[in-house]
């Protein structure tokens, strides 16, 4: 069964899922169920399968608890090991969510499942509401997080560790193979979104890294994935597509989540994004960083992907942070100054 529609039968008033659920909450403790939402969007079109789905459940208490369903395929059972093994080493490093049970069966819930705390609403959701001030720290808080996952010991974690050449040759293949990918499903029409994607493309094409090293990544730090509460950053989300990877891929992709999922004026996502990038660079020590060539390849890569594959972002915002992009990697500028 398919996590995305067993989500949706849970979270559907009186279902058998929901009176299952219902029954699985309360031998964790959990009170009387009073509402269930299902914030998951279902997409399956090939592209990108939907292989997990979340259920946020409130009793009446006003308790929360967040369940993620993994649908019974090998690959979502890998998910599933790598979610609890990040939120287990990253447990007082960053804000997580923390672990209330982990079910490697059906038997208790109907899917495998994790069930975690719940830390807060989306970033993408709230910005709107918060205040410039805490719009600005929250961004730094961002930074501070991936400053503190790039001292991370992986040495007991059970993750595999790659030395600096071995991630350095995936990384090139990986960017190498996208690019050939780009290319075969670039778009026709129009026509400019087509020869901005194959001027992308074979910028990744011929890339020459050079990186930091290993450190675990989210791979997908967008801001459906930042949770905020309070005027705060309270936590980050969605770990099953991490990986042991330079620093600068997640630092990349945030670049992706500033520049085109916060729904807010332009010039305010590149001031969050300045601010993010500058606070990360003083807890490097290294002022350059901001404007380091394998940060921009890896949101080049990460931007192709979302403007090709239909991702939930407007096609004119996607061009925008693209081209601005594709000319901070080519002039060697600040986003800042190229996506004006």
């Amino acid at each position: 069964m398919r996590a995305v529609d067993y989500a949706a039968a849970a979270a559907s008033p009186g279902s058998e899922a929901q009176q299952r659920l219902a029954a699985g909450l309360r031998a964790y403790g959990f009170g009387d169920v009073s509402s269930l939402l299902n914030p998951t969007s279902g997409r399956d079109d090939g592209i990108t399968p939907s292989r997990t789905a979340v259920v946020v459940c409130e009793d009446r208490r006003g308790e929360r608890v967040c369940i993620k369903f993994y649908d019974e395929s090998e690959q979502a059972s890998q998910f599933l090991r790598l979610h609890v093994t990040c939120l287990t080493v990253l447990r007082g490093v960053i804000p997580v969510p923390g672990i209330i049970g982990v079910e490697w069966t059906a038997e208790k819930l109907g899917l495998r499942a994790l069930v975690t705390t719940h830390l807060g609403e989306p970033f993408d959701h709230a910005v709107s509401r918060l205040s410039a001030a805490a719009r600005r720290r929250i961004a730094e808080q961002i930074a501070e997080s991936l400053a503190a996952m790039s001292d991370l010991d992986l040495s007991t974690s059970g993750l595999h560790v790659p030395t600096d050449e071995e991630l350095r040759r995936g990384l090139l293949q990986r960017l190498a193979n996208d690019a050939a990918w780009y290319v075969e499903h670039a778009p026709t029409d129009p026509s400019s979104v087509r020869a901005l994607v194959f001027r992308g493309a074979e910028m990744l094409a011929r890339a020459d890294l050079s990186i930091g090293g290993a450190t675990l990544c989210h791979s997908d730090l967008v801001a459906s994935n930042i949770l905020v509460r309070d005027q705060a950053l309270s936590g980050l989300i969605d770990w099953d597509y991490a990986e042991v990877a330079p620093r600068e891929l997640d630092l990349g992709v945030c670049m992706l989540g500033f520049l085109v999922t916060l729904p807010v004026a332009r010039c305010e996502r590149l001031r969050l994004l300045d601010a993010m990038l500058g606070r990360h660079a003083r807890l490097l020590g290294d002022p350059a960083i901001r404007e380091r060539r394998a940060a921009l390849l890896f949101a080049l890569d990460a931007l192709l992907d979302w403007t090709i594959g239909g991702k939930d972002a407007p096609l004119a915002d996607l061009v925008w942070a693209l081209s601005g992009v594709i000319e901070a990697v080519e002039g060697e500028r600040p986003l800042s100054e190229t996506c004006r």
